[in-house]
C-alpha cells in the first residue's frame, strides 16, 4: 500500500497565520507605495500641464514675450478686479479642458487643507481669494493673483485628486507654478528643506522641488 502523508490541520492553520502576519507587515507599505506613485503621476501631469499652458500664453499673441503680465491673459488686472475676474475665466478655456471655472469669493466648496505635518493649512488660504478650476481630469487648480502696490504674484496649486483626502499640502496638494513681480516663471519653487525639513517648519510648499530632484519620486 502507497502511505499518503498528507498536513495536518494545526500545520494548516500555522501556514496560514504565518501568511497572513507577513501580509499584514507588508501591505500598509505597498498601498503606500502604490498611492505614491499615483500621486506622482498625476503631479507630473499637473506640472506639464501648467508649465505648457504658461508657453503658450507667452506666444499666443503673435510674438513672444517673457513678461506673462504683458499676455493677454492677464491684461484685464490691470484695469479692475471684475476685468481681470473675467479675462482669467474666458482665458482658461482656451488652455484647459474645464468643467467649470469659480470666480473668488464664489466657491461652491471650500476644501480645508493641512500643510506637511499634519496641521492646518492657515498660511495658505486656499478659498474664496482665489479662483478655483475644476478640471476634466478630475484635479483641482487653485490661481491665485495677488496685487501688492503696482505689482502682481501670481501662484498655482493643483490638488491631484479633488476633494478626497488626505488634502495635504506635498501628498496631494502642491504648489506647481510661481511668476514673480517681473511676469517670469520661477522654476525653483523654495527651499527642499520646507519638505518634511529639519531646520524649518514644513509647510510643503517645496515638496515638487524635493519630488523632481528625486527623480520624479516621493521618497518622504
Amino acid at each position: 500500500m502507497i502511505n499518503r502523508k498528507g498536513f495536518t490541520l494545526a500545520e494548516v492553520l500555522i501556514t496560514l497565520g504565518i501568511i497572513g502576519v507577513v501580509a499584514a507587515m507588508t501591505m500598509p507599505t505597498l498601498i503606500s507605495s502604490f498611492r505614491k506613485h499615483v500621486y506622482v503621476n498625476s503631479l507630473k501631469k499637473a506640472y506639464a500641464t501648467w508649465q505648457n499652458i504658461f508657453h503658450k500664453i507667452q506666444i499666443d499673441d503673435g510674438y513672444f514675450t517673457e513678461n506673462l503680465y504683458e499676455t493677454e491673459f492677464f491684461r484685464g488686472c490691470f484695469v479692475s478686479t471684475a476685468a481681470c475676474e473675467q479675462s482669467i475665466k474666458d482665458n482658461l478655456k482656451k488652455y484647459l479642458k474645464v468643467f467649470t471655472v469659480e470666480l473668488p469669493g464664489h466657491h461652491s466648496e471650500n476644501i480645508r487643507y493641512f500643510n506637511i505635518n499634519s496641521n492646518p493649512l492657515t498660511v495658505l488660504s486656499i478659498s474664496a481669494n482665489m479662483f478655483k478650476i475644476l478640471n476634466a481630469d478630475g484635479i483641482v487648480y487653485y490661481l491665485y493673483i495677488r496685487k501688492a502696490g503696482d505689482a502682481f504674484y501670481t501662484t498655482v496649486y493643483a490638488d491631484i485628486n479633488g476633494s478626497k483626502l488626505p488634502n495635504t499640502m506635498g501628498r496631494d496638494l502642491f504648489l506647481i507654478a510661481r511668476i514673480n513681480e517681473a511676469g517670469k516663471l520661477v522654476s525653483k519653487q523654495y527651499d527642499t528643506k520646507d519638505c518634511l525639513g529639519d531646520e524649518i517648519p514644513s509647510i510643503g510648499y517645496s515638496c515638487l522641488a524635493r519630488i523632481i530632484e528625486a527623480g520624479w519620486q516621493m521618497k518622504y
